[in-house]
C-alpha cells in the first residue's frame, strides 16, 4: 500500500486546455503539444491533469492538460490561463509513473477507510524526474442528521416554475458538461424528474419550495423537513439546475459536502 498524506491546498498556474480525450495517452500527447508551442521561458517544472471523471474509465475521458507557467502567454495559442487551486483537505500520494494506477486504488481504498468522502476532480502533477503527485479533495463525513428547519416565507422564482429532468449527479458544479454525463444511471432514480408548481406548492414527495431552496421531508430517525439549496444557471442555450442533496445513511449521518443533482428545464 502506498503511504497517503492529509494536506492543506496550494496553486498552480498552468496554461489549460479541457476537452474529452478518446484516451488519458491523448491528454499526454496535448501535455507534449502545449510545452511545444508555449514560450520555453515561461514554463514551469510541472505539467497537470486533471481528472473530473467519477469513476475509473479507459476511454472517452473529461479530462484538462495543463502545463505549469510563470507568466501570461499569447492568447492566440488557444490554451485558457487558469490558476489550480487545491483548497481544503486533500489526500496526497506520491509514486513513480508506471505506478499510477496502483496509487489510484491505494488512495480510494485509504479515503475509504477513515470514512472521509471525495468532494472534486483529482489532480496528477507529474515531475521531470518521473514522479506523480496525486492530488484528491476530500472531508470528513459528518455524523449527524439535517437539523429540522421550518418553512421560509414563499418567494416567488419565475425561472423555477415548471419541469425539470434530471441530466447527471455530481460531486462539483466544475465535473459537469452538457451531454456527457458523469453518472448515466441518475436517470433512473426517483430524482429523474421533478416539478416546480406555482406558488410554492408540494409535488410528489418533495414538500413545496420558496426562492433558493426545495423542501423535502426526511424520515431518519423521526420526520422532518430539510431544505435543500439549489441555483439556476444557462449554460449554451439550456438553463440549468444544480441542486445540494447530501447523501443520508442508515446510522441517521449524513455527507459533510452534498452531491449536485443536474436538472435541465423542459416546460
Amino acid at each position: 500500500m502506498f503511504p497517503m498524506a492529509i494536506r492543506s491546498g496550494d496553486t498552480v498556474r498552468v496554461a489549460y486546455q479541457r476537452k474529452m480525450y478518446a484516451s488519458k495517452s491523448d491528454a499526454e500527447e496535448a501535455l507534449a503539444q502545449m510545452k511545444a508551442t508555449l514560450p520555453k521561458q515561461l514554463i514551469g517544472e510541472r505539467t497537470v491533469i486533471v481528472n473530473y471523471e467519477m469513476e475509473y474509465r479507459e476511454r472517452d475521458l473529461d479530462l484538462a492538460a495543463c502545463v505549469e507557467v510563470t507568466g501570461s502567454f499569447p492568447k492566440a495559442l488557444g490554451y485558457e490561463e487558469k490558476t489550480l487551486t487545491f483548497s481544503g483537505e486533500l489526500a496526497t500520494l506520491v509514486c513513480k509513473r508506471e505506478q499510477l494506477d496502483d496509487g489510484y486504488q491505494s488512495m480510494l481504498s485509504q479515503i475509504h477507510e477513515i470514512d472521509y468522502q471525495i468532494i472534486g476532480a483529482s489532480y496528477e502533477i507529474y515531475y521531470e524526474d518521473g514522479t506523480v503527485e496525486l492530488k484528491i479533495p476530500m472531508c470528513k463525513k459528518v455524523k449527524c442528521m439535517d437539523p429540522a428547519i421550518e418553512k421560509q416565507e414563499f418567494e416567488n422564482d419565475e425561472t423555477a416554475v415548471g419541469k425539470w429532468k434530471i441530466r447527471d449527479i455530481v460531486l462539483h458544479k466544475e465535473q459537469f458538461v452538457y451531454g456527457y454525463p458523469k453518472c448515466p444511471e441518475a436517470e433512473n432514480s426517483v430524482w429523474k424528474e421533478i416539478c416546480f408548481p406555482e406558488g410554492g406548492e408540494s409535488y410528489w414527495f418533495l414538500k413545496g419550495w420558496t426562492k433558493g431552496f426545495l423542501y423535502l421531508e426526511a424520515t431518519n430517525p423521526e420526520p422532518h423537513l430539510v431544505a435543500m439549496p439549489y441555483s439556476i444557471e444557462s449554460m449554451n442555450g439550456h438553463i440549468m439546475m444544480f441542486l445540494e442533496i447530501p447523501r443520508r445513511y442508515e446510522d441517521g449521518s449524513r455527507d459533510a459536502v452534498p452531491q449536485l443533482l443536474v436538472f435541465e428545464k423542459v416546460i
